[in-house]
């Protein structure tokens, strides 16, 4: 699951380029693994870990700061 998750981290900074650019994000993600390894800036699972570089190459790319907050799966709206 958390390479499912963390997937997506990459893929919407990919789709939203412009829009990220020289900004401050909040993103909140309901997987703790994910989230404590785009915090690390690392994972044990070569996946996931190939996520978070591609993610972190972006963000200096990109010119945007990103804070990673946890969010329950139940409070999430998706």
């Amino acid at each position: 699951m958390a390479q499912c998750e963390g997937a997506m981290v990459p893929l919407t900074v990919r789709l939203c380029k412009k829009a990220l650019l020289h900004r401050r994000v909040l993103w909140f993600l309901d997987n703790t693994s994910a989230l404590h390894s785009f915090v690390k800036g690392g994972a044990r699972e070569a996946c996931l870990c190939r996520f978070v570089s591609v993610f972190h190459f972006q963000t200096i790319h990109t010119r945007c700061l990103v804070r990673f907050e946890y969010i329950d799966s139940k409070s999430n709206w998706c």
